[in-house]
């Protein structure tokens, strides 16, 4: 399983009831699950592509499709905060814009 993230910072000012996890975790559970937030998302091994991936998910996760050998790529929204950060926000260094290798 691979993943591609899409970094959104996180604002607190925006969130005053901090509902939204301003630091989103993954975690691998098997080649066909991810859990985001501790929500699991399961991928059919017979499924190829996700087209309404983004709509069952509430835009958590933005895309979704397997290659010829199988292998899960999944574009996923990151969100993330640092303390402190000031005027200038540092990139994260998982921000490549290429896809992660998450393979338990």
């Amino acid at each position: 399983m691979k993943l591609k993230f899409y970094p959104v910072y996180y604002n607190p000012y925006a969130d005053p009831e901090h509902k939204i996890n301003p630091n989103t975790t993954f975690e691998y559970v098997d080649e066909n699950t991810l859990k985001i937030d501790g929500e699991e998302y399961h991928f059919p091994q017979e499924y190829v592509d996700f087209p309404d991936i983004g709509q069952q998910t509430n835009g958590k996760i933005t895309s979704a499709k397997r290659d010829d050998t199988g292998e899960l790529y999944i574009e996923v929204v990151r969100t993330y905060y640092y303390e402190n950060a000031g005027a200038v926000i540092p990139q994260p260094e998982w921000d490549t814009g290429d896809y992660h290798d998450i393979n338990g």
